[in-house]
């Protein structure tokens, strides 16, 4: 059995031009999770040899919930200047996911394809992202409220049920629908959409509200 702490790691690496306009989204959530009184580590990077050393650092650290803030599409995962297939990216990165709760703030990452080169040969409970291309201002304040609304008030654990209804209520605030896979008591993945039709239509007359 793995000890793990209810604490968030961010680890985050942008384009180069990103850097540039100040996109840092992965600090701010970091900065917005201290203001909220959450424990949390971020990183920025820009190589795979400081991803690699970083994850040493979160191994140490115990936290359970990783969350990586970079660009992704859906067969690929990106930092500032090393790119990975899904492939290379779960060799690297599942000696780490033993009993962690993996967040990618990647547009297009959660998919099929993820599911079968990263989780499948991982002991990752579950990973959630992003099922549209997300902007970085949205992330930020959607992450930073999700992250506050499962854990403050001194809340030890994310349950499946708990993740499903602050997503969905997230989704009516931030008209963004986040794809994920739960692993089962058998060891499988189980696909899961967070927004769904009935949610949609909520949202829509909402959205119809406020243009009157």
């Amino acid at each position: 059995m793995v000890n793990t702490k209810p604490s968030i790691f961010i680890i985050e690496s942008l384009e180069i031009s990103d850097e540039r306009k100040n996109m840092f989204g992965g600090k701010l959530i970091s900065k917005m999770l201290t203001l909220g009184n959450l424990e949390n580590l971020y990183f920025y990077i820009r190589t795979n040899k400081e991803l690699k050393y970083v994850l040493k650092i979160f191994q140490k650290s115990k936290y359970r919930y990783l969350l990586f803030y970079c660009h992704a599409n859906e067969d690929s995962i990106g930092l500032s200047l090393d790119d990975y297939t899904f492939f290379e990216f779960g060799k690297i990165i599942n000696p780490y996911l033993e009993k962690k709760r993996l967040f990618l703030s990647s547009c297009l990452a959660v998919n099929d394809n993820f599911k079968n080169e990263v989780l499948e040969n991982s002991k990752c409970l579950s990973v959630i992202g992003p099922d549209f291309e997300i902007g970085f201002h949205e992330a930020a304040l959607m992450w930073s409220s999700f992250f506050y609304l499962m854990l403050s008030n001194e809340k030890r654990f994310m349950s499946n049920e708990n993740i499903d209804k602050t997503l969905s209520k997230l989704f009516i605030t931030f008209n963004q629908r986040m794809n994920g896979y739960k692993r089962m008591r058998d060891g499988s993945f189980q696909k899961i959409t967070f927004g769904d039709k009935k949610l949609q239509k909520i949202q829509d007359k909402i959205m119809a509200i406020k243009d009157i």
